[in-house]
């Protein structure tokens, strides 16, 4: 038998701490009443590190999922949220999409990165006033919020349109203040 080396304890310790992490917001999601479930995805779909899941029920006209990523040094280093409708009914949703992107990243932000309390509101405001921009007209907004950096595209065609926001930070997690 093999003994474990540092590096081998760190990762899996990692893992763990990620696991527990997503467990933490998936939860959060569920408490606001839209999603009462979270469908893993097939890993063919991710990339290796990540973990991702369906939100259902399927919400406001789209498709809605959510994709986390691990780094070695990073106990969550992405949170990728993602909402995919038809090009009209982003138009006639858009201020409620907004909304609940700007609480799903909120909460990302608190409970994957442990982002300060004083910086939600305006993280939450920022996301979504640029979803609501992206209702209308393709969009690429980027802001940092201290160390983490937030991204917010839309992306619309004449049939589709996809809105995605993605948040990541450097440095190690759970730096409180941050």
């Amino acid at each position: 038998m093999k003994p474990r080396t540092p590096t081998a304890h760190l990762a899996l310790m990692l893992a763990a701490q990620a696991e527990e992490a997503s467990a933490g917001y998936l939860k959060l999601i569920y408490e606001g009443g839209v999603f009462q479930d979270a469908v893993p995805m097939s890993g063919e779909r991710l990339m290796r590190g990540e973990r991702g899941y369906t939100l259902a029920p399927n919400a406001y006209g789209g498709e809605w999922s959510l994709v986390l990523g691990t780094g070695a040094d990073l106990l969550t280093n992405k949170v990728h949220l993602t909402y995919l409708s038809s090009s009209q009914t982003l138009s006639q949703s858009g201020p409620t999409i907004g909304k609940l992107m700007a609480r799903l990243s909120s909460g990302a932000a608190k409970s994957c990165f442990n982002l300060s309390a004083e910086r939600l509101p305006a993280l939450k405001s920022w996301v979504e006033t640029s979803v609501r921009s992206g209702a209308k007209d393709d969009v690429n907004f980027e802001r940092r919020f201290g160390p983490l950096r937030v991204q917010v595209l839309t992306s619309r065609s004449d049939a589709q349109a996809d809105v995605d926001v993605l948040l990541w930070r450097g440095g190690p997690a759970g730096n409180a203040g941050a």
